[in-house]
């Protein structure tokens, strides 16, 4: 089984169904921390993209209706190694993670379900699964991104943006559904 990466490297493995069966025990732990304080809780990320090569760090999303019950829980998703990333560059989610020594294995992404961040992440991983050669083509992109980025993750998305926002529109049209705010 290949989990984790160290902080700070970018590098690709091939898929490894263990993923999908450790984000699962993840999932029911962290339905035991939020209780009824999450609406839903689902693996995302190229983790959750069958048969590409992906970080080997394992991407959660878990859907709130709101971030005031984050402060309530950060005792509990400590007590679970979770804890809240120091960096927090977006407004419409907060970031924890599960680390070992400098070595990542998961990323939590707590976002307002129904949102769009949400629906990001669902129709994104959703529409690759459902089209397997679009997910081989982003393949291709994160492979060729990484070998070009000499581990700045800066550079890694930056290659890898203009096929996630093409895939996002072709997403939301074939799932016919009404995309509010511009990616």
């Amino acid at each position: 089984m290949s989990l984790g990466l160290k902080n700070g490297s970018i590098e690709l493995v091939y898929h490894d169904p263990e993923w999908d069966k450790l984000a699962k025990k993840l999932i029911e732990k962290l339905w035991n921390v939020f209780e009824v304080n999450a609406i839903d809780i689902q693996h995302i990320g190229s983790t959750a993209i069958k048969n590409i090569m992906a970080k080997p760090i394992v991407d959660i999303a878990v859907g709130v209706t709101n971030f005031k019950v984050i402060d309530a829980l950060i005792t509990k998703l400590e007590k679970i190694d979770i804890i809240k990333s120091s960096g927090q560059p977006f407004h419409d989610i907060v970031l924890f993670s599960i680390e070992d020594n400098g070595v990542r294995t998961y990323n939590i992404q707590i976002v307002i379900v129904n949102d769009l961040q949400w629906t990001n992440h669902i129709i994104f991983r959703d529409y690759l699964n459902t089209f397997p050669e679009k997910a081989s083509e982003y393949e291709k992109i994160k492979s060729d991104s990484a070998q070009k980025c000499d581990n700045d993750l800066s550079i890694y998305n930056n290659g890898k943006n203009e096929f996630i926002k093409k895939s996002m529109d072709e997403g939301y049209s074939y799932y016919n559904i009404k995309k509010i705010v511009q990616i």
